[in-house]
This record gives structure tokens, C-alpha cells and sequence, in this order.
């Protein structure tokens, strides 16, 4: 009985020492990876001309003095990105605005970015009651055949008019252009930065 027992003992000491291992195939599970991703995930190295992926634009009322100076973020199909952390934060006449900053987004946070896109593509974010207000406004540029998307919010944090749906569908807005903005990885500064805002 003995010596049932103790073999007993050595197949659950080695099936559990062989559990430790990741199965064939399979990817040990991270545990360290943080939400939604890991954003130090460069893309391979030497810029390239690769067009424009997802664009990102704030403009400001009719009723500012702030000039606009391009978009605040462009992504590019190879994942290098391009931020202006001062594009709409100028007011005319003032020095001129910090220099753009070259980067690159996870391709993790490409992929979520897409897929959020293309659910927000048919949704009503409604028209607030107000006027001479800005708009924050995310491009999506898909090679063809695919369409264009562009997502458009008219007065960004006003509430009049709008439906509890609405509501909802400016949130959903606000946290794809948070998950672009908050994954741009700074690399340093910008060379080949757009110059005006897209679509004006």
C-alpha cells in the first residue's frame, strides 16, 4: 500500500511540475500585460511613405482666438504617428506652438482602434442646442475597396438636446480618441509633419 502511495505521489509531483510548461502551440498567458495593451511595441524601424490611417482633428469655436495648425495626431498604416500636443492651443499672433512630435502607436491598439471605428461608422451622436462651437473629429482611411469612415462631434461636452443614446455614443467617441491619443509612444521630434487639417 505503501509503495502505491509513493507512486502515487511521483505522477502528481511530475504532472504538476509539466503544467508549469505552456502547452505546444500556445503562448504562456502574460501576467503583467497592462489595459488594453502593451504600448511598447515599436513598429520595424525606417520611416517609410505610408499613408494615413486614422486621423485625428480638434478644432476649436467660431468664438476663439485659437488658430488651428494641423491635426493633433496622424497614424500611418505602418503605425508611426505624428502628434501635435499644441494644435489647437495657440491664440493668434502668440510664439509660435510646440514642434510636432514623431512616435508610433502598438499595433494592439491599431486593431482595437479599427474595430471601435467601425462600430461608431452609423452612429447618431446627436446635435447639441448650441452654436459657434468646435468639433472632434476621427478619420479612418482603410486601403481600397474598404470606405472612408469619419466620425464627427459637433460641441463636445454639451448635453442639450441630446438622447440618453447620444449620450452613449459621445462617450464611445471620447474613449476610441483617448485610445488613440493615450497610446501615442513619443519618439522624438517630428520631420515630415502635416501642415493643415484634413478635409478644410
Amino acid at each position: 500500500m505503501r509503495a502505491l502511495l509513493g507512486l502515487l505521489s511521483g505522477v502528481l509531483i511530475f504532472t504538476a511540475a509539466c503544467s508549469s510548461e505552456p502547452s505546444p502551440g500556445l503562448a504562456p498567458v502574460p501576467t503583467d500585460l497592462p489595459s488594453p495593451c502593451e504600448k511598447q511595441d515599436p513598429p520595424p524601424a525606417g520611416h517609410t511613405d505610408a499613408p494615413e490611417l486614422f486621423i485625428v482633428t480638434i478644432t476649436s469655436g467660431g468664438w476663439s482666438p485659437n488658430q488651428e495648425v494641423g491635426p493633433r495626431l496622424v497614424v500611418y498604416t505602418d503605425r508611426n504617428a505624428v502628434e501635435r500636443p499644441d494644435a489647437v492651443a495657440q491664440p493668434t499672433g502668440a510664439e509660435a506652438p510646440a514642434p510636432p512630435q514623431a512616435g508610433y502607436l502598438a499595433q494592439c491598439i491599431v486593431d482595437q482602434a479599427i474595430l471601435d471605428v467601425r462600430e461608431l461608422e452609423q452612429t447618431d451622436f446627436g446635435q447639441p442646442g448650441i452654436t459657434d462651437q468646435g468639433s472632434n473629429v476621427i478619420e479612418y482611411r482603410p486601403a481600397s475597396p474598404s470606405d472612408p469612415i469619419r466620425l464627427d462631434i459637433y460641441a463636445p461636452g454639451e448635453t442639450d438636446g441630446l438622447t440618453d443614446a447620444q449620450l452613449e455614443a459621445r462617450e464611445k467617441f471620447t474613449a476610441l480618441q483617448n485610445l488613440l491619443l493615450d497610446g501615442f509612444v513619443e519618439t522624438g521630434p517630428a520631420t515630415n509633419a502635416p501642415s493643415t487639417s484634413p478635409g478644410r
